[in-house]
């Protein structure tokens, strides 16, 4: 009867994340968030977005998600940054190779892949099946403005990395 009350226990634990499981990890797979890769260099074009995300991030409070996208919506070209506790996870928009929306050369692929974004098929298996390119980030208990500036050029060169262009009406949605 013990043992069934102690794996009762384990189990629980482990639903809750008391044991060590964190959004985006999985045994064997990708280990989930990691510190932010440096900051890519962001064309002249692009940096008055950049700096107006830049400004939002640290005042986005924990469980809310800030979509910047072409069309105000998830459906197209996005970049999405969800603070997640001592996380930031950014998605961009998916690749029609992996369901998502968008459709994603090989080179923009490759790009996307050696600033740092996991691909879909990196995470197949783990808790989601998503088509987003994904970057998992630990921020500590707040998101400053270095960390910030940093996160918001992954996100804008991701957007120009996937086709957009620096002079679109970009929309935001923030929501918790």
């Amino acid at each position: 009867m013990l043992v069934f009350v102690v794996l009762g226990v384990v189990l629980l634990l482990a639903a809750v994340g008391v044991l060590g499981y964190r959004r985006g990890s999985r045994r064997g797979g990708w280990p989930g968030p990691v510190p932010a890769p440096p900051a890519p260099d962001v064309p002249q074009p692009w940096q008055a977005l950049r700096d107006r995300v830049a400004a939002a991030l640290p005042a986005l409070p924990v469980g809310a998600t800030l979509v910047v996208s072409d069309d105000g919506t998830e459906s197209h070209l996005y970049v999405r940054y969800q603070r997640l506790g001592d996380v930031m996870t950014l998605d961009a928009s998916g690749s029609q190779a992996w369901g998502g929306p968008w459709p994603v050369e090989p080179a923009q692929d490759e790009r996307m892949h050696q600033l740092g974004w996991q691909r879909p098929a990196d995470r197949r298996g783990a808790y989601d099946r998503t088509s987003d390119y994904r970057l998992d980030v630990s921020t500590g208990s707040a998101v400053g403005a270095d960390l910030a500036a940093t996160l918001a050029a992954h996100g804008v060169v991701a957007l120009a990395t996937l086709g957009g262009a620096s002079d679109h009406d970009w929309q935001w949605e923030q929501y918790a």
